[in-house]
């Protein structure tokens, strides 16, 4: 039996406002609004990796082991970066869909 495993490290970095404590309650709640929408937008990218990782995983368990360790290696680094090219490829349209998260609510203004 072969036994796949992906390790997945995901790091988000986010905006931290210094100054939260000095603005105004209007302006707090804009970046409130602002930052929930931020999150939301990001997890939805860590979802999509951690899912074409899961995809990546199968696919690389549903190899055939024959033709040796080399050929085995060759093909599983494939589907690896075959992986990672799709994914690529929908994290930059789904930033483009939603104009970066814009249209999702990832934008800073005041009501």
């Amino acid at each position: 039996m072969k036994k796949v495993h992906m390790k997945v490290d995901i790091t988000i970095i986010l905006p931290k406002w210094t100054d939260y404590n000095k603005v105004s309650r209007e302006w707090k709640q804009a970046w409130d609004r602002f930052y929930e929408a931020l999150v939301a937008h990001e997890n939805k990218h860590k979802e999509f990796t951690i899912r074409a990782a899961e995809e990546i995983e199968a696919a690389i368990a549903r190899l055939e082991v024959n033709g040796g360790c080399e050929q085995l290696k060759t093909r599983a680094e494939s589907i690896y970066l075959d992986g990672l090219k799709r994914l690529r490829k929908i994290q930059i349209q789904f930033d483009k869909d939603t104009d970066h998260g814009a249209t999702e609510g990832v934008v800073l203004e005041r009501e």
